[in-house]
């Protein structure tokens, strides 16, 4: 029951509040599944027909799995390379970056903790000041605020609520293209 739970939760949790299952954290689980089919298949033992059936369906799935957790892997390792050169070009300037999500800029500021990141009306707990303490994230409530005239802002958004803020408050922006990191999705706009 415990990789099923897992799975359950993972994926009630994601309808009622945001995608939050990632289908590695079943890992931590697949102990208890793996010692619940041996100890299934150490009584089936004297049934041949129904070992070598269970055995023939693990060894297929297993299979399966593993072509489909490496296609997964290959198409995150691309979309990050994309998104790191993207990144890579522009870096070089003095720039600001903005997100919508907390988790984006996590993940953003882990692979460049030398930029300036705000977070848009969302939190920064203390663990996270901890463990990103080399970078430079700050919380910001008003757009107002951004220093655009001096730095080149980029604007990190998963959803359309940071736009109309933006727009709101008078500045353009146009899209530099849609990237994923990970299991998210967004757009990088630039204020102009």
């Amino acid at each position: 029951l415990v990789p099923i739970g897992t799975i359950v939760i993972g994926i009630i949790a994601s309808k009622i509040i945001r995608p939050v299952f990632i289908s590695r954290y079943m890992v931590c689980s697949l102990g208890c599944l793996w010692l619940a089919v041996a100890i299934r298949l150490s009584s089936t033992f004297t049934k041949k027909l129904i070992f070598y059936a269970i055995t023939i369906i693990l060894i297929i799935t297993t299979i399966c799995t593993k072509y489909k957790i490496i296609e997964n892997e290959n198409m995150y390792q691309k979309e990050k390379t994309k998104l790191t050169t993207y990144l890579d070009d522009i870096k070089s300037e003095e720039i600001c970056m903005v997100f919508d999500s907390n988790q984006l800029q996590r993940i953003i500021s882990y692979y460049y903790p030398n930029n300036e990141t705000y977070v848009y009306k969302q939190e920064i707990t203390q663990l996270t000041k901890q463990v990103y303490r080399q970078a430079n994230m700050q919380i910001i409530e008003d757009i107002k605020k951004l220093d655009i005239k001096s730095k080149r802002t980029y604007v990190f958004a998963i959803g359309e609520d940071i736009l109309n803020e933006i727009t709101q408050n008078n500045y353009k922006y146009k899209k530099c293209g849609s990237y994923q990191i990970e299991t998210y999705k967004f757009s990088i706009y630039q204020i102009v």
